[in-house]
């Protein structure tokens, strides 16, 4: 009651809300209170929100600041029966920050996966609209780009992302368990820094991944790590693409606005890890007038390219 100078009546919510409320309203008609809030669970993110983070659009001139982490607490929704005074349903919220990128499960269409600047992965099942599993890996940095591993690979519980540090990461989804750091790095003794990766796709027969990097590279590496292949261009590499229906193509976008195609051959991954020569791109195409973001294969046409 408004007039009075005392809560009519206080209502507990019993450690559900115990992060604090950001947002109530009443559901017109009925006795019951849809609520905003944090759930308590804290997560840190992977860079000190002063620093801005390696992005297409900006190359910092410094390194982020490590030391200093901010810590952010996961949103969730719920339904209050004021009645009763008990939660009719408790949701978990969506990432904490910009969600960079999503993928359905080959194997299982019901099966989303995302990744955020927050530095998790979260796997959705679609039907329901509800959470399965958050999985968050220790100083990965901001994820740009998430991948399946192939159907029919032997491994198709597994995620690839790549990150703002340099890390191609490979995840259980089972376990929720980051299996593999993969690094890439730059320079050497106190000029060494991490190189941040755009974009990774996973070839189709699942024992190799590719990487774009912001060190004016394709990268592409073995599951163990073993790098086969840099496939060098005059700027920045933001996406890459194998292609599904011919083995050994892939496509990549760069800074310089062209999409470049490569071809490296049915065996390429079977070669040792000496095997790191350049390759020249087999075509080079010049439609746009900026820099190239993506690149996606057709899954029915083999010579088409989006």
């Amino acid at each position: 009651n408004v007039s009075q100078p005392a809560p009519k009546d206080v209502m507990k919510t019993q450690g559900k809300a115990s992060g604090g409320f950001q947002n109530a309203i009443f559901i017109a008609g009925e006795a019951r209170l849809l609520c905003a809030f944090k759930s308590g669970s804290v997560r840190r993110p992977p860079t000190d929100r002063s620093a801005r983070p390696h992005t297409p659009d900006h190359t910092p001139d410094r390194t982020p600041n490590r030391t200093s982490h901010p810590t952010s607490l996961a949103l969730q929704v719920g339904i209050l029966e004021m009645p009763t005074r008990k939660w009719n349903m408790i949701c978990t919220g969506a990432h904490t920050d910009t969600v960079f990128s999503a993928a359905f499960q080959p194997a299982n269409a019901d099966r989303l996966a995302t990744c955020s600047f927050d530095g998790s992965v979260r796997l959705w099942r679609t039907p329901t609209n509800t959470l399965e599993k958050e999985m968050v890996g220790e100083d990965v940095g901001v994820l740009y780009s998430l991948v399946w591993a192939p159907e029919g690979c032997g491994d198709e519980e597994q995620i690839a992302t790549c990150s703002s540090r340099g890390l191609l990461g490979i995840w259980n989804t089972a376990t929720g368990v980051l299996l593999r750091r993969i690094n890439f790095t730059t320079g050497n003794g106190s000029e060494k820094r991490e190189v941040p990766l755009f974009c990774v796709d996973w070839a189709p027969d699942g024992k190799t991944l590719a990487v774009a990097s912001l060190d004016n590279a394709c990268h592409v590496v073995r599951v163990d790590g073993t790098v086969v292949r840099r496939l060098k261009h005059p700027a920045g590499c933001f996406g890459v693409a194998f292609c599904p229906l011919q083995p050994g193509v892939l496509a990549s976008s760069c800074a310089d606005g062209a999409v470049r195609i490569w071809e490296l051959g049915s065996d390429y991954g079977a070669g040792a890890a000496a095997k790191t020569q350049s390759a020249t791109p087999t075509a080079t195409f010049k439609g746009h007038e900026k820099r190239t973001f993506m690149v996606a294969w057709s899954p029915l046409l083999a010579h088409a390219l989006l």
